[in-house]
């Protein structure tokens, strides 16, 4: 191998072994305060939605190492409220106001004001029935919808009688990666199994001749530029900073779909677990690490977008 092949399976090395958590930024330890102007809405889907960007910014700006509040001192103030609220001028208040787009009907294009954000998971819920047997995807399916464009943007969405698969501009991309981490994680604990009653042998530690097996994989390289690589800049992208740029979860969900069917492409077509015979064995343990890394960005994503995976759909 070249010198440059070697610093590139090093890298990878690293990639694959990364737990993908927000940078400890020079900013850590601060404290900022998140507050949601008191409406009196709880059933609203706008007032929901600036409930949702609330609690993903929250969980952001903890896992960059920031305590959260609201109210009280904080090193950043924010007051979240919708961008049909007149601000208050009230000179002494140092909180930033940050306005969130409403969730406007596509027919009437005015903000929906009759259906609640109970009526809407129910529909979301018959839509899905209608090709899946999983209602427990139209939460997240909810969530994703409310958080795919920037928070200072309307939501746009089809309010029309079920069954509705695509409501707004989002795609399935949410259903694909929740599928996807399932089918991944069937896999790892398939292998695992098969360790238990020595069918397989374990897996071992990632090694420079691992690395190398799995850098000389085409198609497993594409999947480490997509997902992996592409993780790390997300992560850059989505973190607040200490002149006051707020957490973008938007870039989040825009990763997801990004990512969702490559991923699903190569499960059709890559069978992971093969017999365990010895010429067989570094291609199938490249694969393994690989996936395993893949789990383990899908599931930090989840959790920053207050999303709870499951292991089993």
């Amino acid at each position: 191998m070249t010198e440059q092949e070697i610093a590139s399976c090093v890298h990878l090395q690293d990639l694959l072994l990364d737990n993908y958590k927000m940078k400890t930024l020079e900013e850590s330890g601060k404290c900022v305060s998140l507050e949601v102007e008191n409406n009196g809405c709880s059933s609203d889907l706008s007032w929901y939605r600036v409930e949702l960007v609330r609690n993903t910014m929250k969980n952001i700006y903890e896992k960059c190492g920031w305590t959260v509040t609201e109210g009280g001192y904080a090193d950043q103030k924010f007051l979240l409220t919708l961008n049909l609220v007149p601000a208050k001028g009230n000179e002494s208040d140092q909180r930033r106001r940050m306005a969130v787009g409403v969730v406007r009907n596509i027919a009437t294009k005015q903000k929906e004001r009759q259906i609640s954000i109970e009526d809407y998971l129910r529909m979301r819920e018959e839509d899905i029935l209608s090709v899946e047997a999983n209602a427990q995807l139209a939460k997240a399916t909810v969530h994703f919808e409310l958080l795919h464009v920037g928070y200072q943007s309307c939501v746009n969405l089809d309010f029309s009688a079920p069954p509705v698969l695509n409501r707004g501009s989002s795609n399935r991309g949410v259903v694909f990666c929740l599928y996807n981490y399932a089918r991944i994680a069937t896999i790892l604990n398939k292998h695992a199994s098969g360790v238990e009653r020595s069918e397989y042998p374990p897996l071992p530690a990632l090694d420079a001749q691992l690395a190398q097996t799995l850098f000389e994989m085409s198609p497993e390289m594409k999947l480490v530029r997509l997902c992996l690589m592409r993780f790390t800049k997300v992560l850059s992208d989505v973190e607040p900073d200490a002149e006051g740029r707020l957490p973008q979860p938007h870039l989040l969900c825009r990763y997801l779909s990004e990512v969702a069917h490559p991923i699903s492409r190569y499960y059709r077509s890559h069978h992971v677990l093969t017999e365990p015979s010895a010429h067989l064995l570094p291609v199938m343990h490249a694969r393994l690490h690989l996936l395993r890394a893949i789990h383990r960005v899908l599931g930090y994503a989840f959790h920053l977008l207050d999303l709870q995976p499951q292991d089993t759909m």
